[in-house]
């Protein structure tokens, strides 16, 4: 084993462990899955985009760091997530310069993303990975129930759909790779909620 996977594979077991023993059960959408998805996102990405060792092990690292900092804050967990990575690459001999990069992909993952360079390009697709899906449904109704539950954000069914439609009808992908194939599903989710204006969708 390399020493990149091997780090890769220490940060996902943290990851893993740590949500599981610390995320609060209100975080219905931003939970371990959504982590994996991202992460999932990054590998798919990263067999598209011509990128160095130290430059997959960034955007891996950036994706199951981006959102632990849940566990303890929900507004502004971007910093928590960046000392969490600090710490614990720091821990594992991780260069300075790496980490300084994997927390900057962390950084560019708050709305709206900025991303400054290809590997934090990759990181904001693989954080919204899940607009591409063909379940997309199912992740805004979660996410309709977490801005419920911690935001006491309510909409009825109509202002929440016309959300969804506004964003995804602004969002664009920044890698060639996401633009060519995630996009066309996303398209189709985003026809189907246009199509589904003035129906009752499900209550939280």
């Amino acid at each position: 084993m390399s020493k990149s996977t091997a780090i890769v594979s220490k940060t996902t077991n943290y990851i893993e462990t740590l949500f599981n023993n610390n995320l609060p059960i209100h975080l219905v959408y931003h939970s371990l899955e959504h982590t994996q998805n991202v992460a999932k996102g990054v590998d798919k990405l990263c067999e598209h985009i011509p990128l160095t060792k130290e430059e997959k092990l960034i955007v891996r690292l950036a994706a199951w760091f981006h959102d632990s900092g849940h566990i303890i804050v929900y507004k502004g967990h971007e910093a928590v997530s960046q000392a969490i990575a600090y710490k614990f690459l720091r821990d594992l001999d991780v260069k300075i310069d790496v980490i300084q990069q994997v927390i900057d992909c962390i950084e560019a993952t708050k709305m709206p993303q900025k991303p400054q360079n290809l590997l934090q390009q990759i990181v904001c697709d693989a954080d919204l990975y899940h607009l591409s899906f063909a379940d997309y449904d199912d992740y805004e109704y979660l996410l309709r129930v977490e801005w419920e539950l911690i935001l006491n954000k309510t909409y009825t069914d109509e202002e929440w759909r016309n959300l969804n439609i506004q964003f995804l009808t602004n969002h664009e992908y920044f890698t060639p790779y996401a633009q060519k194939v995630w996009r066309k599903r996303k398209d189709l989710n985003l026809k189907i909620l246009r199509e589904q204006r003035g129906k009752k969708v499900r209550q939280t």
